[in-house]
């Protein structure tokens, strides 16, 4: 069979999908203003700012993203926005795109995690402090967001924050047999993925496959959300806005991780989860009950290597929640405005 009768119907049924899904859940850019930093690399990173209404808290916040997705993770709307939600209660806050996402620039060769550790992060904690005058500044991160936190933190600029909230982020790999699968076919594959600048059409599947969202199998849903804390409707929106391309080269970061079960920089020389140790601001660390993208046992370490911590486990046997969190919906949640939301802001209240 001529490979052309396959391929093409994909490519249309991806067209088709993309353009119905932006007209029908498509969401506008919710920001009060875009700012622009440059890296010492070269790279211009796009940084989104929500002013506080009221009275303004004197530190600003910083919000970074997870893997797979830009901003919109932490600004969608003002209903799932934790940017709105801060704002709301006076915090100036910032939401970062990394280099390759939304706006920012994509640079000519692959990049990876330390990347963001070394050049994009340290550009948008100056770039912050400068705009804003300020000595210090808040953090919320949500997965890799997190992970992001723990590693700059550890590696020189723990004292450029105040204190700081994770969200499901991980920082130990093991017991995953599913994703060490995976891994292992990734870094199969890392010559040929370490080339690519952006895999292009993450976006595009992700729209498709929230097209079947109503008929997942809850445990095969439970990889990036819990059912039960979602509508199927504002997953369809977050596919359509807030998942973004990504470099290849990070996901190749993650499984050489989880296969090893380490967090280190590429080269060695910088062990990600033993500079943790040197962290000092007060940081909260929250893991979502059901989440099994990054479950709590691999979460929660970080609270016991941080000494000024606190744990906050999202679901019936934690917090008491009507429901255990997922990944996604520690932000998506149709009640993470009530449950997640207001613990995050309490923490930076401190």
């Amino acid at each position: 069979m001529n490979p052309l009768y396959v391929l093409l119907p994909l490519l249309v049924l991806l067209v088709v999908v993309d353009l119905g899904f932006k007209r029908l859940y498509g969401e506008p850019e919710h920001a009060d203003e875009k700012h622009v930093a440059e890296t010492d690399d070269g790279v211009g990173i796009a940084i989104w700012r929500h002013t506080p209404e009221g009275d303004t808290k004197e530190t600003p916040v910083l919000l970074v993203h997870g893997i797979g997705v830009g901003h919109r993770n932490m600004n969608f709307d003002d209903e799932y926005g934790v940017a709105q939600y801060l704002a709301e209660h006076g915090y100036d806050c910032w939401c970062v795109d990394l280099r390759g996402r939304g706006e920012s620039d994509v640079p000519d060769s692959p990049w990876s995690f330390d990347d963001y550790v070394r050049h994009d992060l340290p550009a948008a904690v100056g770039y912050v402090l400068s705009e804003t005058d300020a000595d210090e500044l808040d953090y919320v991160g949500h997965s890799m967001g997190g992970m992001l936190f723990y590693a700059v933190a550890g590696t020189g600029y723990d004292d450029r924050f105040r204190r700081a909230v994770t969200l499901g982020s991980p920082v130990a790999f093991r017991n995953q047999p599913f994703l060490s699968f995976i891994s292992y076919v990734g870094l199969g594959l890392a010559p040929l993925l370490s080339r690519i600048k952006r895999y292009h059409l993450l976006p595009y599947t992700a729209r498709v496959a929230s097209v079947f969202i109503p008929i997942y199998p809850r445990r095969l849903a439970g990889w990036l959300f819990n059912k039960r804390n979602t509508r199927t409707r504002t997953m369809r929106r977050a596919s359509t806005c807030v998942v973004a391309r990504l470099c290849p080269n990070i996901l190749v970061d993650f499984a050489d991780w989880i296969v090893n079960d380490r967090w280190t920089s590429r080269d060695g020389e910088t062990d990600y989860g033993e500079a943790m140790r040197s962290v000092e601001t007060p940081t909260l660390v929250v893991a979502g009950e059901s989440d099994t993208l990054c479950p709590p046992r691999n979460v929660k370490p970080a609270a016991r290597v941080i000494e000024d911590s606190e744990y906050l486990l999202l679901g019936p046997d934690g917090e008491g929640t009507e429901n255990g969190y997922g990944h996604a919906d520690m932000v998506f949640g149709e009640n993470a405005r009530d449950e997640v939301f207001p613990r995050i802001e309490g923490w930076l209240d401190g």
